[in-house]
């Protein structure tokens, strides 16, 4: 390896020693100095632009020879799977080819079962995945008590959305041809890496599954060992890769896919794999490029982040080196036999429609038969110079006589399409239309005078198939945001999300922690417009039907929402209060205040009857729409009828029997306490309506009972 940048010794401001200081080797063990060193060689070589350009070029030249060899046998393990993703691309596109059985140019009629089914798949994904401008949303992990969190997944939300939707604009259209190819071939992928060239400062590419190869044995592309990315360059784009530094310079004249036109494109391998680059016996992840054809290595960058990496520092060794992740994929319908590359409607429906396509074929072949007809003719029947052909209207002269014509004439019979292979035709359709779950409800039409109920029921049924695809489309998703929420955290440009948001920057700038969790905002539940209005019709039956326990305002709303009508606002009206309602709570109102007065009365005269003195508080019940009491003075604190500052309980009572003293009528207590003189008391029964309370003076006051 020849790295200019790096010395024997390693680099000076980490491993020179200070002047007058004992040698590093002689302080820290060799096993820690190695794994020091190697720390370092393996963040010098992160940080450069291209890998490639350290390494010598024998070594380069045997990498690059693995590459092509590595990827072949990768490409070869999954030929089964690729032969038929590649004649169901044919099928799909309805691509015909001539046929020469059972004789030249017959029939060769391709019945359109995949390309339905993968277009009402692709119909009905599209809208329910792409809805609206809040396409991502973000779910806050653990608690919130003040809604900081909340706050900040609204922001991430927003931010992430406009992101895929604004500054990444081929995001939407990907994401269209995405869902119209993963129900022909199975599955499709996507790439997301960092691009400072982009708006957005990321790419989210989807790569087709024909141009992303690992072995078929592969369970999962954390743990595959090297996965494989084919792309094509036009030879002015390799110049200007080699010019700005970014490919090794090297004579691509020739390397075309078609050699005699020097500006057909170039095909690369940009393979994620495993390889001990600085020979200390731990394989780093690497990301090599490499000229297919030439099998030329041009690039090499590193596939971990160095801050990564995991070392034992007590043992001198690495531990593990984490692999970064770029791609995601995006699956229909699982393999049976466990491969990685998930299966679709082509292969699903691949024996259905060589059954379907030969039946009617060979029915179009029987009619053509019985239209033109066809025979023998005797051999010593004189025609002359006629033909046998006629044209419609025409008759032609021969020197024989009609008698003898019709003798030697045969007719070979042709009994036309036979009505046991239309039978057989109507069977295999249909068996089609329920692998693909092509029904009529699904595809608009729906029987008359049917309840929202049986409606819902039969799309419910109808979609199991497409519920079950839709949720692991949406798993991929939440993939792929995360990916991009980690790309946002390392670098956000911060003053373009502050000036998107308009918020302070010491409110947003920790935004991009990593205690929320993002997640595709689609429901799979609702994913056609039929299913939505078929809810909405539901709800509005129950209002209708007088269910107490439905809200009809808010139904009302929902159905509105379900049938994407716009500015609910505007056109919802909440209803009019009832005027009998408000009567009753009037009448319910005066009854409490009535009541309230005689509580009032009860404990004036209780009072007197007990000879509390005069000036005493009193502890009464406050209904709860009175306005609460200004504030007076504590209860034994003086006032009118207190003798004294240090006057006990029992000279207030008065000679009061033992447990009496201070406490209120039976009928007052467990009340809420107010603090109230008998003045306040008359004046709140006189404001309420009320009687007078009776007169102190007319009380009758027991014997003791200081005045």
């Amino acid at each position: 390896m020849q790295d200019p940048a790096y010395a024997e010794t390693g680099p000076p401001d980490m491993m020179a020693e200070p002047d007058g200081m004992m040698p590093m080797a002689d302080v820290i063990p060799p096993e820690v100095l190695q794994l020091r060193r190697q720390m370092v060689l393996l963040t010098r070589l992160a940080s450069m632009s291209n890998v490639a350009e350290a390494i010598e070029p024998e070594k380069l030249s045997e990498i690059g020879a693995r590459v092509v060899r590595e990827y072949k046998l990768d490409r070869d393990s999954r030929a089964e799977w690729e032969k038929t993703a590649k004649r169901a691309l044919d099928i799909a596109r309805q691509k015909k080819e001539p046929k020469s059985h059972p004789w030249p140019n017959a029939s060769n009629v391709k019945y359109p079962v995949l390309t339905t089914a993968s277009l009402q798949f692709a119909a009905r994904a599209y809208p329910a995945i792409v809805d609206g401008p809040r396409i991502v949303k973000c779910a806050v992990v653990g608690r919130d008590p003040g809604g900081l969190k909340a706050a900040r997944a609204d922001r991430v939300s927003q931010h992430m959305s406009y992101q895929l939707l604004h500054e990444l604009e081929e995001w939407e259209s990907d994401m269209d041809v995405c869902l119209h190819q993963i129900p022909v071939v199975g599955c499709a992928f996507k790439k997301v890496y960092i691009d400072p060239s982009s708006k957005s400062g990321f790419r989210s590419e989807l790569i087709s599954a024909l141009d992303f190869v690992v072995n078929q044995a592969t369970k999962s592309l954390e743990s595959v060992p090297r996965a494989t990315h084919v792309f094509t360059r036009y030879p002015h784009e390799i110049d200007e890769r080699i010019r700005e530094g970014t490919f090794l310079e090297f004579d691509h004249k020739g390397g075309g896919e078609d050699g005699d036109d020097d500006d057909a494109p170039h095909e690369f391998l940009e393979q994620h794999r495993y390889w001990d680059i600085d020979g200390d016996g731990v394989a780093e992840p690497w990301i090599v490029t490499v000229h297919h054809k030439l099998q030329k290595v041009v690039r090499i960058m590193p596939g971990f982040d160095p801050n990564a990496i995991l070392a034992d520092p007590m043992r001198g060794k690495i531990v593990r080196i984490p692999k970064e992740q770029y791609f995601v994929k995006i699956p229909f319908i699982p393999d049976p036999e466990g491969g990685f590359y998930d299966i679709g409607f082509g292969r699903l429906l691949e024996p259905m429609s060589d059954i379907i396509d030969t039946t009617i074929n060979q029915m179009m072949d029987a009619g053509t038969l019985q239209n033109a007809g066809g025979g023998f003719i005797g051999s010593g029947l004189n025609l002359g110079k006629a033909k046998v052909s006629l044209a419609p209207g025409e008759y032609k002269t021969v020197q024989s006589a009609g008698d003898d014509i019709r003798k030697a004439i045969v007719h070979m019979e042709h009994r036309g399409p036979s009505p046991v292979l239309a039978n057989l035709l109507t069977l295999m359709i249909e068996s089609a239309k329920d692998v693909a779950s092509v029904k009529d409800i699904l595809t608009g039409e729906t029987p008359s005078n049917q309840t929202a109920t049986s409606t819902m029921a039969a799309i419910e049924q109808g979609l199991k198939v497409f519920t079950a695809i839709y949720k692991r489309i949406f798993r991929a998703l939440r993939q792929e945001y995360k990916l991009i929420f980690k790309v946002n955290q390392r670098q956000l440009n911060q003053p373009k999300y502050f000036q998107l948001l308009d918020e302070p920057q010491e409110v947003v700038a920790s935004d991009y922690a990593d205690d929320l969790d993002v997640m595709p905002t689609a429901d799979p539940n609702s994913v056609t417009d039929m299913q939505r209005i078929a809810k909405a019709q539901f709800l509005m039956e129950q209002v209708a039907a007088g269910n107490p326990f439905i809200d009809g305002l808010e139904a009302t709303r929902r159905a509105l929402e379900g049938a994407r009508i716009e500015r609910i606002e505007d056109i919802l009206k909440p209803p009019e209060p009832d005027p009998m309602q408000q009567d009753g709570m009037r009448a319910e109102i005066d009854a409490k205040k009535a009541e309230t007065i005689k509580k009032v009365a009860d404990a004036r005269v209780s009072l007197a009857q007990i000879g509390a003195p005069l000036g005493a508080p009193m502890q009464i019940a406050e209904p709860a729409f009175m306005p609460p009491p200004p504030p007076g003075p504590p209860p034994g604190a003086g006032g009118p009828g207190a003798t004294g500052e240090d006057m006990d309980a029992d000279e207030m009572m008065g000679g009061m029997p033992p447990g009496m003293g201070g406490m209120p009528p039976p009928d007052m207590q467990g009340g809420m306490p107010s603090d109230l003189t008998p003045q306040e008391l008359e004046a709140m029964a006189m404001q309420l309506g009320g009687a007078p309370l009776p007169s102190p003076e007319a009380a009758p006051v027991p014997p003791g009972m200081p005045v």
